[in-house]
């Protein structure tokens, strides 16, 4: 993109992106009016807008806007936008500063834009009442690796004569299979073949007055034949578990009315999201797949939740994360990023030993659980559950005291899980220590070296071991000093060397247990196609960051609401797939 004064212009179009005198009002006119929105939002209790040409975000931020201000307060907005050639976030910020009057909208969009647009990602805003999901790539083949359903359509690609792609015959195909029988659409294009192919395929097309000098716009219903989601309030949701996992599924599920009821005999975070501190970073592979969609969409989601999420501000501890040379699988990490970095727009820089991840996160694992759960209305049971059960139409899960029976059922069990419901995936469990260590100086540092170590305020934790044959639950000294020695080797400026040695002589840390698949993909969905319970686990040591995905992923299988991951994603991560 290059600026032409204060038009901003697409180098490969030769087009603006919007008009710097009248944009707003073009989209009030083209795609606010004619899909009849404001008086939609006022009646919904969830609304979705798909879009073609993400572009700058103008049409989807006042969208948002017209929304927060005229629709329930329960309400959800989704956005499901397709991008092939998405801006840097620079340009992004340059854009919409020229509104200012949708300044507050424009900043929490800022703030969770992903630094690596490619694949599915979903974004929140405003404490998840507004959700975004960006396609990046060719619209037609992201919508067909994509399930969700719009109530109204922005089809807003550059002119058509300069880029003939977005208005095919087969984008317009796949815009009718992700729409119901009362989806409309509107464009600022009046082109013949546009109109004649969206005819062909059984749109219902008219021909308004165009904004301010063209004469002719299009809109009209696509009369799709999918069918539009409906939700169920007070639903009866039962979720084993009150780690990150369980505490993300009722969260996600409350917002959408549900009845929330929490079972752990342990409390709130006393298992794998009991650690004091933890190191969320960006997931990069050789080969692009399922497994970089999966942990890079998880942190994407992670990212705009604490930045965007009133009730979950005080998890991110601090950002900056320090990819260390002086170990070869985190140096092969760093130089994914560092490509990454060329390619796209992850915020990499040199540092002395390694790279500097700007935007990885340290996060208070406690203080996420705690928030994402006590932001929602729940009922907590302190209850040791013997297993799940399936019913048709219904489930049940029965603890050492009674048994619960519920409309849905979620297994957010950790390593646990196997205990309590028959998985038939392969699954393996591996013991996690930590060492702890008081400090006297509060400085922040966060290195990523195989294993970890981060300081925040007057706590370092180093961490963590991967122990397949031990599964004691207790603090091993012999893992204590392993940890530390790596520790001191590769960063030994992260203590002071008086507090190496004390380290070292004073045992301090904690054990907890991780369950994983083979593939390093969790299990999110439904498990089994005939009864109501579902599952969110075997997050590996990844469950940080993806427990928010994985709530989002049962809230589309449950409702039907748009998914965050595509098709081959989410059949990678489900239970019910055969690989072993």
């Amino acid at each position: 993109m290059e600026w032409k004064g204060k038009s901003p212009v697409s180098n490969m179009f030769d087009d603006i992106y919007f008009d710097p005198e009248h944009g707003l009002q073009e989209v009030d006119y083209v795609f606010v009016e004619h899909n009849n929105l404001i008086e939609r939002f006022q009646s919904c209790d969830h609304f979705t807008i798909g879009e073609l040409g993400f572009g700058t975000g103008l049409n989807i931020v006042r969208s948002i806007q017209h929304f927060l201000e005229v629709s329930p307060s329960s309400s959800i907005l989704h956005v499901v936008s397709c991008e092939r050639y998405p801006l840097s976030l620079s340009d992004l910020e340059q854009a919409l500063k020229q509104w200012p009057e949708l300044w507050e909208v424009s900043q929490e969009l800022l703030r969770a834009y992903p630094e690596m647009p490619f694949g599915c990602r979903r974004l929140w805003l405003f404490a998840g009442r507004v959700r975004i999901t960006l396609l990046f790539g060719d619209a037609a083949a992201s919508l067909a690796e994509y399930t969700g359903v719009a109530d109204a359509w922005f089809f807003d690609g550059f002119a058509p004569q300069r880029n003939a792609d977005m208005w095919s015959e087969k984008v317009f195909k796949q815009v009718a299979l992700h729409s119901h029988a009362g989806t409309t659409f509107a464009t600022f294009t009046a082109a013949g073949f546009v109109r004649r192919t969206m005819q062909s395929l059984g749109f219902d097309v008219k021909r308004p007055a165009g904004f301010g000098r063209k004469r002719e716009m299009l809109a009209g219903f696509v009369r799709g034949s999918a069918t539009r989601p409906v939700l169920r309030p007070n639903l009866r949701i039962g979720i084993v578990g009150a780690g990150i996992g369980g505490c993300s599924v009722a969260h996600v599920f409350g917002a959408y009315g549900c009845d929330i009821t929490v079972i752990d005999c342990t409390g709130v975070h006393s298992g794998a999201s009991g650690n004091s501190l933890g190191m969320v970073k960006q997931f990069l592979t050789r080969l692009p797949g399922v497994l970089e969609d999966w942990n890079a969409g998880a942190f994407a989601i992670l990212n705009s939740v604490v930045e965007n999420t009133p009730a979950v501000h005080g998890a991110l501890a601090f950002r900056g994360i320090v990819h260390s040379a002086a170990h070869e699988r985190t140096k092969e990490k760093a130089q994914l990023l560092t490509n990454h970095h060329t390619q796209l727009q992850a915020r990499v820089s040199e540092h002395e030993g390694g790279v500097l991840e700007e935007a990885g996160m340290v996060v208070l694992p406690q203080e996420l659980c705690r928030g994402l759960l006590n932001a929602c209305e729940h009922t907590f049971l302190n209850e040791r559950v013997v297993s799940v059960t399936g019913l048709e139409g219904k489930a049940m899960i029965t603890t050492e005291n009674a048994s619960h029976e519920f409309d849905v059922v979620v297994v957010c069990a950790g390593h646990r899980s196997p205990d309590i419901i028959v998985i038939e995936k392969k699954t393996g469990v591996t013991r996690g220590q930590v060492a702890h260590v008081r400090t006297d100086d509060e400085s922040n540092a966060a290195l990523s070296f195989g294993h970890y170590a981060l300081r925040f305020k007057n706590n370092s934790v180093v961490g963590a071991t991967y122990d397949r044959n031990n599964l004691e639950p207790i603090v091993r000294n012999e893992d204590h000093s392993e940890l530390l020695t790596k520790a001191e080797a590769v960063a030994p400026d992260i203590l002071t060397q008086s507090e190496w040695e004390q380290a070292k002589e004073n045992i301090d840390g904690r054990t907890s247990f991780r369950l994983a698949t083979p593939q390093h993909l969790p299990l999110v969905g439904k498990l089994n196609p005939s009864n109501s319970v579902f599952v969110a686990t075997a997050f590996g040591s990844r469950g940080l960051s993806g427990g928010m995905l994985a709530a989002e992923t049962l809230a589309h299988l449950v409702f039907g609401v748009p998914s965050p991951i595509f098709n081959k994603t989410q059949s990678a991560v489900s239970p019910q797939n055969k690989t072993k």
